[in-house]
């Protein structure tokens, strides 16, 4: 079991933070000559030894097709449920979304994507090895504590980021990092 990536969109359609442990991801492929890496991705080793890339691939196919996929199955999800959802969620409780009709994974032969969104329209996404278990705790995490705490609170951050702009707050990476690599299915 492992985890490959995580994964952060907007609510406008933007890829803001991308972060990939190893290069076996199924749905990222090797960089290769033709591939673009953003100027604002870097290279890190964490502590087991394993190097991963900080948002490297933001601006590639592979987040279009990952947040395609993950709104037209939220958007099945929602239709499909037996409760009526409402677009006009209170954002006083960031949260409410998961107590209704929602998209909380799926998986192919290859890899599971675990996947939360919060009132305010942000996606949040990891993908792991499809024999991982659920991974909602740790995506609510990665927004309460992660996000909220190095983001949103952060008076030099911005919270609605431009298109092609990403999140470089080191604090928020190594919180992220913290997180993610203290799981048993990091291994």
């Amino acid at each position: 079991m492992t985890i490959y990536s995580f994964w952060m969109f907007d609510r406008h359609c933007n890829c803001i933070y991308t972060r990939e442990w190893t290069r076996s991801s199924p749905l990222v492929p090797s960089h290769s000559s033709h591939s673009s890496v953003s100027s604002t991705s870097s290279a890190t080793t964490l502590p087991a030894g394993a190097i991963g890339t900080v948002n490297a691939s933001n601006q590639n196919d592979s987040a279009k097709l990952l947040f395609g996929a993950l709104f037209s199955l939220r958007n099945i999800a929602n239709k499909l449920g037996t409760l009526p959802f409402n677009e006009d969620t209170s954002v006083t409780d960031p949260l409410a979304i998961h107590r209704k009709n929602s998209l909380k994974s799926f998986a192919t032969g290859k890899y599971r994507a675990h996947f939360m969104e919060t009132a305010l329209g942000l996606y949040f996404c990891i993908l792991s090895d499809p024999n991982v278990a659920d991974l909602q705790i740790v995506l609510k995490d990665l927004y309460a504590d992660v996000y909220v705490n190095h983001v949103v609170k952060n008076s030099a951050s911005d919270v609605d980021f431009p298109a092609e702009e990403v999140i470089g707050n080191e604090s928020f990476v190594r919180g992220v990092d913290q997180l993610i690599t203290a799981l048993p299915a990091f291994a």
